[in-house]
């Protein structure tokens, strides 16, 4: 019971944090480091167009490569 309790204080957490990301379009990283801080975030559309975005938008494509393999002509 008690490890179910955790859980769920755990992931409403993780769940309750990534949807304020969302509201105000921020990563993880920008929010952590508070890059916007000082100036407005020149990204956000307000909060309903950026849930719009993120739920119903296009997927961009992804920018981290280090998992892919470099082919290396011979």
């Amino acid at each position: 019971m008690a490890y179910s309790i955790g859980g769920a204080f755990t992931v409403g957490g993780l769940w309750g944090y990534h949807t304020y990301l969302i509201f105000l379009n921020k990563t993880t990283i920008e929010e952590i480091k508070g890059i916007y801080k000082e100036n407005s975030n020149p990204f956000t559309k307000g909060c309903i167009r950026n849930v719009y975005s993120k739920l119903c938008g296009k997927v961009s494509p992804s920018h981290i490569h280090f998992l892919r393999e470099e082919v290396t002509p011979d």
